[in-house]
């Protein structure tokens, strides 16, 4: 099968979990023999194979097309001087790229697809797409359907990938957030969803029109081999925290709890490891949060923000215990699933697709509400129990390997896809 996969790079700052999915999901697709393509958005993606090398799309060109309409009758070897990859770099280091808010009609301009200001990487992807014809077009999430109506035209059967894209929505001001939805609706047309999560496709059904008949839950897999070597410990104890070093992670909370456990005397053993990345306008929170805990407490929190990007495993070597507690939660968790395969039990808020993944595996611990008190205290029992922690982290470590083997996963990608081609799409 031919598959063109249209994903959006994020310059490789922080820990993406969107980028993690498709990244680790176009390997094993190739791997298994198929056709797929990688079409990256606004900034480079890593290299690897079957990544075209052009970014479609380029953030400095986005920008200044929507900024200043006049941009649009600039020469080609300025739009290509943008283009390259030194700009899209130093773009991918700056906080507007993690958030909607003053990028709104950037975010209208690319839902309304060709009618957009952004027509001409449109007609760019139009082309290639009606030169290599791909048997399925595979969105890597919503708010790229903007490319649904012009990709079906070319008679392509359109995926799309449904993964916390309301945050994003949520975060813009009106009356662009209204607009925003509107046009999510429309544009979703003859579309075939995949949601990480049941809880994430209820909640988008509420939201935009999707043809239940053409949607699926598939969730995120990875590869449990290639965690085997990590060694969950208990002497000292240590919790892990694995997101982006934000506000909007939970990493208040968690320092937070860790600062309740740590003024009792049976905790005096214990650290916590902050990573996960972070964008220049995390630091001033980051500082806030860390001066909480005092000259006294520094050495119990270990930051590093590219601890996880230079070795994941090493990361998760001598971990305790994982908790990411997002406000809100995200629609999978990523991070829980990763900590799993090392034997690492979770505690997670009970909010977003959490649960799901907890009660799959029953590796791990839910808590309500999510506030530090509630958290340190679920932290504790696991703690101060490292039998049960250790069972929980074996039955973790199996229920991984049952359910989110990325082996798996792309074969019940592969599946729907041929559903797709074939018109026989249905709910399963």
């Amino acid at each position: 099968m031919k598959i063109a996969y249209i994903i959006p790079g994020f310059g490789g700052v922080f820990y993406c979990q969107n980028c993690f999915r498709d990244r680790n999901l176009l390997e094993i697709i190739k791997a298994k023999g198929h056709d797929a393509v990688t079409l990256p958005l606004y900034l480079p993606l890593q290299k690897r194979p079957g990544v075209n090398e052009t970014v479609f799309f380029g953030a400095v060109n986005v920008y200044l097309r929507e900024k200043f309409p006049s941009y649009q009758k600039a020469p080609q070897f300025i739009k290509r001087f943008f283009n390259n990859k030194f700009f899209l770099q130093i773009a991918s280091k700056f906080s507007s790229a993690t958030s909607s808010v003053k990028l709104e009609d950037i975010t209208l301009s690319m839902l309304r697809g060709e009618l957009g200001s952004q027509r001409e990487d449109f007609n760019r992807i139009k082309e290639f797409l009606e030169k290599n014809k791909p048997d399925v077009v595979h969105l890597s999430n919503a708010l790229l359907l903007g490319f649904a109506p012009a990709i079906q035209q070319l008679g392509i059967p359109v995926v799309c990938t449904l993964q916390d894209e309301d945050g994003w929505i949520n975060s813009m001001r009106e009356p662009w957030r209204q607009k925003a939805w509107q046009l999510l609706s429309e544009m979703s047309h003859g579309v075939s969803f995949i949601a990480v999560s049941q809880y994430y496709l209820e909640k988008m059904k509420k939201l935009i029109e999707i043809d239940t008949a053409k949607s699926a839950v598939i969730p995120i897999g990875i590869n449990p081999q290639f965690y085997l070597s990590a060694r969950p410990a208990f002497v000292p104890r240590r919790i892990g925290f694995l997101s982006r070093l934000s506000e909007q992670t939970g990493m208040g909370i968690i320092i937070d709890a860790f600062l309740l456990l740590k003024k009792e005397k049976a905790f005096s053993d214990l650290r916590l490891r902050l990573s996960g990345g972070l964008v220049s306008s995390d630091k001033p929170f980051l500082k806030k949060v860390l001066k909480k805990s005092g000259h006294s407490l520094a050495a119990d929190i270990e930051v590093d923000p590219d601890m996880y990007s230079r070795d994941p495993v090493s990361f998760f070597n001598g971990l305790s215990v994982l908790s990411v507690p997002v406000p809100g939660g995200d629609a999978f968790g990523t991070y829980i699933i990763e900590a799993m395969a090392c034997g690492i039990p979770a505690v997670q808020p009970q909010e977003g697709g959490f649960p799901e993944i907890i009660t799959a595996t029953n590796g791990g611990l839910i808590y309500s509400p999510n506030i530090p008190a509630s958290l340190a205290e679920a932290l504790r029992k696991l703690l101060l129990d490292p039998g049960k922690a250790k069972r929980m982290g074996e039955a973790a470590k199996d229920g991984v390997s049952r359910l989110y083997s990325m082996d798996k996963i792309a074969d019940e990608m592969i599946r729907f896809y041929g559903r797709v081609n074939t018109g026989q799409t249905r709910t399963f």
